[in-house]
């Protein structure tokens, strides 16, 4: 009987220390992974961000009436979009700040939904309007 004990004994003590193992390391790769998805997150609306002002003055020096429609993905975790003078900032739910600056002055606006997007820029006399693509 003390045989049985022993390796019951034994067994328990294997496994709580294979418990105390993976446990930390679970939690170690969970907090990487997030931190890894915000980085992906913020990286692609810091390209989408630069991609808009790009065109916006590709079709600024096209002139007026000159239209381009981009499609971009646009990630989860944006919670505004604010187009001010030459500046397009997008607002992420970290609490970070992405911040393209166009060659010249930026109008309209922009949903911050997330998904698939197509969003159409426009020159204007003095100034391109940038607005979601409903057609």
């Amino acid at each position: 009987m003390k045989k049985r004990g022993q390796v019951s004994i034994e067994f328990v003590i294997t496994v709580g220390f294979a418990m105390l193992m993976i446990i930390p390391l679970t939690l170690l790769l969970y907090e990487h992974t997030t931190t890894t998805y915000e980085d992906v997150n913020n990286n692609q609306a810091g390209l989408i961000a630069r991609k808009i002002t790009d065109t916006a003055n590709a079709v600024y020096f096209l002139g007026q009436p000159s239209t381009i429609t981009i499609k971009v993905f646009m990630p989860d975790d944006i919670s505004s979009i604010n187009i001010t003078g030459r500046e397009l900032v997008m607002v992420s739910e970290t609490s970070s700040e992405i911040v393209s600056i166009a060659d010249i002055n930026l109008t309209g606006s922009l949903s911050a939904s997330s998904g698939l997007r197509f969003i159409k820029i426009s020159a204007l006399e003095n100034q391109v309007n940038i607005s979601d693509d409903v057609s």
